[in-house]
């Protein structure tokens, strides 16, 4: 019983039980994938871009799914020309792993899982203590690690050509398994630019020890690929290059200085296509102050804004019941919440360890920039799958924040201003990713009420012109007025 909830076993596919044609709506998304699949095959690397809800990730893992069925179909010509691709598809989360696996791949598809996923008695020791290293190294010591089975059944997986579905922290390891069984990686990223910032957390030294209880020629190869510096393993340029040659990015907010100085980094150009979505739909309506929010400055703003929220949330929550807030951080998460919950709503916000249960019943949800459910996921109930009216505080960048290794490869390459403009360029894609947590469906309006100008700012930096097509914007020049404006169209 233990195994077969912990275990995901490889098991051979019959070839007439898959069918990608089953999967699409029409005949228009019929066509706009098998686009995305030639792209994906022959113009490798590259981006695709998209508006949020644009569709990027289902179209990438319909793609996936067509390019790996007739891999596994045994197509002579295609094998000719292709059959070595190992297919890896790379999520920022493991909610949005368990999503796409279960609703894409989940016949032709393997789930690589994190170590503490399948050991239960390093799930136990993580409930102890805090360190996740810690726990790990003291796991691999003295338990008895279930984990091989696991990178067993991951490389039976690649042998049948199975399309490797993980995280991206663990993305790593089938590309390195690729290359050591000869095959040619084709890593999908979504939600690319957490990617970015992933790889340049480094890895752990413990982790890297841990792969070489489970796997010495796996860890050879691992050490060989990445440098050590203190207690962390970094990639090398070398390694990255390899990495990112044939990689495949979706990312509505990629940073367009990686794009631009891609080939510095890489050795190749980036290759950049859009996926749209056909059809008339309402523009959403952009309420937004004509000035900049700091947080420095909070208790001059704070209750002002705090009334204003007020008097939106008035509105919003007795036409359509619910309403989201993307806070700026924790702190002003915690006022708002207060203050509403005095007014009498029922509010839930990511401060809350059980989050998604009180959702259900909730009239506001507050959602926190850089928090835990910032990007990547759905975050909404089941009787509600878009909400009409959100509210947003930007959060700008720190001094702290640094990105090693892509840091030193991009100012040793281009200069210590374009890294300045990496670190802007995720500092807006972060404030954009926490918005569109809530506007998830195209086909409905949504009214956007914005007290930074910095949103502005960083829509336009993504999407140009597109802005215009997709948003009205309404300006407000004074901070006492912003809820009266946004009644007018709410």
């Amino acid at each position: 019983m233990e195994q077969e909830v912990i275990l995901d076993d490889p098991i051979e596919i019959p070839h007439n039980t898959l069918s990608v044609y089953t999967f699409y709506r029409n005949e228009r998304e019929r066509k706009k994938v098998e686009r995305l699949m030639n792209t994906i095959l022959n113009r490798r690397p590259i981006l695709v871009r998209g508006f949020f809800g644009e569709g990027k990730t289902r179209s990438a893992a319909l793609a996936a799914r067509g390019i790996e069925e007739i891999i596994l179909n045994g197509d002579k010509q295609f094998i000719k020309k292709y059959g070595k691709l190992q297919i890896v598809f790379a999520l920022p989360l493991r909610k949005l792993r368990d999503e796409v696996f279960r609703n894409y791949f989940p016949d032709c598809g393997f789930k690589l899982k994190a170590h503490d996923e399948v050991c239960p008695s390093l799930k136990q020791r993580l409930k102890q203590r805090k360190d996740y290293l810690i726990a790990l190294a003291e796991h691999m010591k003295n338990d008895n690690c279930i984990y091989q089975k696991h990178i067993d059944n991951l490389k039976q997986a690649m042998r049948n050509n199975r399309i490797i579905v993980t995280t991206h922290t663990l993305a790593i390891l089938p590309t390195v398994l690729s290359y050591l069984m000869k095959k040619k990686p084709l890593v999908i990223f979504d939600e690319a630019e957490d990617f970015l910032e992933r790889i340049s957390e480094g890895l752990h030294e413990d982790v890297v020890e841990a792969i070489k209880q489970i796997d010495e020629k796996l860890y050879k190869k691992i050490k060989r690929m990445l440098k050590k510096e203190q207690h962390k393993y970094f990639m090398r340029h070398s390694t990255l290059k390899q990495l990112l040659r044939d990689s495949v990015f979706l990312s509505a907010t990629f940073p367009r200085v990686i794009e631009e100085y891609y080939y510095l980094l890489v050795d190749r150009e980036l290759d950049t296509t859009w996926v749209f979505s056909i059809g008339s739909r309402p523009k959403d309506v952009m309420i937004i102050y004509r000035d900049k929010l700091l947080w420095k400055k909070y208790s001059e703003w704070k209750a002002t804004v705090l009334t204003q929220v007020v008097e939106i949330s008035r509105f919003a929550v007795n036409k359509y019941n619910v309403l989201g807030i993307v806070s700026r951080n924790y702190a002003l998460t915690n006022d708002l919440q207060s203050i509403l919950e005095k007014m009498g709503y029922r509010v839930v916000s990511d401060l809350e360890k059980d989050f998604r249960k009180k959702m259900d019943v909730a009239q506001v949800i507050i959602v926190t920039t850089k928090g835990k459910l910032y990007r990547g996921v759905n975050i909404l109930r089941k009787g509600i799958s878009d909400i009409n009216v959100v509210i947003g505080f930007y959060q700008g960048s720190f001094q702290k924040e640094h990105y090693p290794p892509i840091a030193d490869y991009l100012t040793e390459l281009a200069g210590e201003e374009v890294f300045s403009t990496y670190v802007r360029e995720m500092t807006y894609a972060k404030n954009l990713q926490s918005l569109y947590r809530f506007v998830r469906k195209k086909e409905n309006r949504h009214v956007m009420i914005l007290f930074d100008w910095r949103f502005h700012e960083a829509f336009y930096h993504f999407f140009r012109n597109k802005l215009y097509d997709e948003i009205m914007r309404v300006e407000v020049d004074d901070l006492n007025k912003v809820a009266d404006i946004a009644r007018q169209y709410i």
